[in-house]
């Protein structure tokens, strides 16, 4: 490979970069899977809660877009604790409404409201971007290597 530098520190520079993103994709792309599977399985199983509206934040869009509605929701468990999620929905609410929650009860925590689908589309737009990066990573890790250890 002429033009690339054969330096064993670059390669192993190289190689750690190629490991590192790899790493993080993949953590990132089994993160995200196994949180879209767990709201599937809160949707069939899950429990019901009522949650109510606790804060309604509003943030002006810039460039032209429109405006962000961020709405956080609390609600109890059965046993008790209290938990606050935001609504994912971007529907207007006012302070106080009553708002229907889906949880599973080893994880409160990560309720959401009722009305908000998994959104397929985004998740496979994520992961595509996560298997981008994990290609990418695997590309500088080989190259890495192969700075290393010449054939």
């Amino acid at each position: 490979m002429s033009g690339w530098p054969a330096h064993s520190a670059d390669g192993l520079v190289l190689g750690v970069l190629g490991a590192g993103l790899t790493l993080v994709a993949g953590a990132i792309g089994v993160r995200l899977v196994n949180r879209w599977f767990w709201r599937l399985r809160a949707l069939d199983e899950g429990l019901t809660a009522e949650g109510r509206v606790l804060d309604v934040d509003r943030e002006p869009g810039d460039q032209g877009r429109e405006a962000i509605t961020r709405t956080v929701v609390w609600f109890y468990a059965p046993d008790g604790r209290e938990f606050r999620v935001e609504d994912g929905t971007g529907r207007s609410r006012v302070l106080g409404e009553r708002v229907p929650l889906r949880y599973l009860p080893d994880r409160p925590e990560w309720a959401f409201v009722a009305g908000e689908e998994p959104g397929a589309g985004d998740t496979v737009v994520v992961l595509f971007f996560c298997v981008l990066v994990a290609l990418a990573g695997v590309v500088c890790l080989t190259l890495g290597v192969e700075m290393i250890v010449p054939r």
